[in-house]
């Protein structure tokens, strides 16, 4: 890399922290850092996430979306920045029946930068680093509406200097109900979240806030060419910047590929475009994303996500048209049907591991109550066990309260947004 260069990707990065390149005071704000995204399946496609489940990655995007996890998940990213600059993410999080929690850290770090006195003699080296470390907490509130909030520790530090402080995050996510809806659609879900907000970080004498985000999107599953599409768009509003608008999408042509493409608007530096791909080994996913910044270089983001345990309840946002489940009957495979069906309560029937391929994408078939009924069958031997023969399917016998608590979802999205908006406003009322 030339000089020239090389000083450039220096000054980009010493941006990242308050007071080091500003014109004045009044523009500036801390935890910059906060603003990269993580995961390389939501890097790959724009960096959109607000309105799409992202597994546990949502503990960044969208708290609200730890809520759809079926099963307990863990990653891992690792960000290769200009030069020496990386960033490391960290998650795990695990869903129950009171919701899912997560906990997730974030390392944004440089090599030490050479120190000079101001007769230019070398002084030893600066050392650099931000870190990020909470937990977050989402819940299904009813069958098409999440709601999602996280709490943080914030760290930055440049040479001797050290602040600290908290910052938090709100989410929410709404499934769009089927009623409005043409089948070939598929599924669409919106979503919104504010992201850092805090009293900002402290150094010397002056306070710097946060940067806060204020992000609104969608996120549509679909098919083209009948295999998987995931196509995402959102908005974002930064609290020191122009807003700027997000979309990409993801095709899936076999079960274990993905091909993924986006574009982030309004990026000082380089296109925009980014590009990726994932491969899908059983309950393993191994993403890669590449951004590109003009002569500064890419940034080329590898994570890696893995899904373990067993479902500890039904995926239930991806069941179309289907109200909250009360119980399951699960049936064998055909040429193991022998006897009748056996009814369980839908989380104790989930406890039963079957094989993927035996299963739909959302672990459960909805069915009406009359075809969830036990057939009979005149003197059959028992059921053979699920364990041993797999499971074909399973039929999910609707809970009608759950449906009619679906119907308050669009009620509920209003007040939080009036709520959110209402916050903003005194806030900036505050302000002046």
């Amino acid at each position: 890399m030339s000089g020239v260069r090389a000083r450039a990707a220096w000054a980009a990065a010493l941006c990242l922290w308050p007071g080091v390149c500003r014109a004045d005071s009044a523009g500036t704000v801390s935890g910059k850092f906060l603003s990269l995204g993580v995961g390389g399946a939501a890097i790959a496609m724009g960096e959109t996430g607000v309105g799409l489940s992202r597994g546990v990655y949502a503990a960044y995007w969208n708290p609200a979306g730890l809520a759809l996890m079926p099963s307990p998940e863990a990653a891992f990213m690792h960000n290769q920045f200009f030069e020496s600059i990386n960033q490391q993410y960290l998650a795990y999080a695990h869903p129950s029946r009171w919701g899912t929690a997560a906990v997730a850290v974030t390392r944004l770090g440089m090599d030490p930068i050479a120190s000079y006195d101001a007769a230019g003699a070398r002084r030893g080296d600066v050392e650099a680093a931000d870190t990020s470390a909470g937990f977050s907490f989402g819940r299904l509130l009813t069958q098409s509406f999440a709601v999602g909030a996280g709490l943080k520790m914030v760290q930055e530090r440049l040479g001797p200097v050290t602040a600290d402080t908290w910052a938090s995050d709100l989410g929410l996510i709404w499934r769009v109900p089927d009623a409005g809806l043409p089948e070939r659609l598929g599924e669409l879900h919106l979503g919104a979240g504010y992201a850092n907000l805090g009293p900002g970080l402290k150094f010397d004498q002056e306070r710097f806030p946060l940067h806060e985000t204020l992000r609104v999107g969608l996120g549509l599953k679909t098919k083209l060419a009948a295999r998987p599409l995931i196509v995402g768009l959102d908005g974002v509003r930064p609290n020191d910047g122009e807003a700027f608008a997000a979309a990409g999408f993801q095709w899936q042509p076999v079960d274990f590929l993905a091909a993924r493409a986006g574009f982030r608007s309004g990026q000082d530096i380089g296109s925009g475009l980014r590009f990726g791909v994932g491969f899908y080994i059983k309950a393993v996913s191994v993403d890669y994303a590449w951004a590109g910044f003009g002569d500064l270089g890419a940034a080329h983001r590898m994570s890696v996500q893995f899904r373990f345990g067993r479902p500890q309840r039904a995926q239930l946002s991806l069941i179309r048209g289907a109200p909250m489940i009360k119980e399951i009957t699960v049936v064998p495979p055909v040429s193991y049907r022998f006897g009748q069906p056996k009814t369980l309560p839908w989380d104790a029937a989930l406890k039963t591991p079957a094989p993927a391929s035996a299963v739909g994408a959302s672990g459960v078939e909805a069915k009406s109550p009359e075809a969830a009924k036990p057939a009979r069958a005149a003197s059959a031997p028992a059921v053979v066990s699920p364990q041993e023969r797999g499971i074909q399917h399973a039929v999910a016998t609707p809970d009608m309260a759950g449906a009619r608590s679906a119907r308050r979802a669009p009620g509920l999205l209003i007040a939080m947004a009036a709520l959110l908006a209402g916050f903003l406003w005194f806030k900036r009322r505050r302000k002046r």
